[in-house]
């Protein structure tokens, strides 16, 4: 599966975790704020798995249903994408260049960052 940007298409809000992350599975509080917050017209949701295993069973648990996962990524793309680090929070733009990255537990600060930038 691939992650295409159309011209004229929407940005895309990234989440990447890990399954045995116990920080990512402290940020889905604030993941799920953001999506509830969001104009979805606008942006579309992608959430990458960097671990190879991923059940049905997490993502139900973890309220992810209807979005975009990727639940094993090529390893040539981790390295290019410098994905190395969860979780992290990731806004592409609707060509696909990275606009803003948000590193580790989404506290307040960050999250009020992560706002602002989603509300341009």
């Amino acid at each position: 599966m691939s992650v295409l940007f159309p011209p004229g298409g929407a940005k895309t809000v990234s989440f990447v975790f890990s399954t045995d992350c116990h920080i990512c599975d402290l940020n889905w509080p604030a993941w799920h704020g953001i999506v509830d917050s969001l104009n979805h017209g606008s942006y579309r949701l992608v959430y990458v798995n960097l671990r190879s295993s991923l059940s049905s069973k997490y993502l139900t648990e973890h309220g992810v249903v209807r979005e975009t996962v990727f639940a094993e990524l090529d390893p040539h793309s981790i390295v290019a994408l410098n994905l190395s680090l969860t979780p992290l929070t990731v806004l592409l733009g609707s060509d696909g260049a990275v606009e803003e990255v948000w590193a580790g537990l989404l506290e307040a600060d960050e999250l009020a960052s992560v706002r602002r930038a989603l509300s341009r």
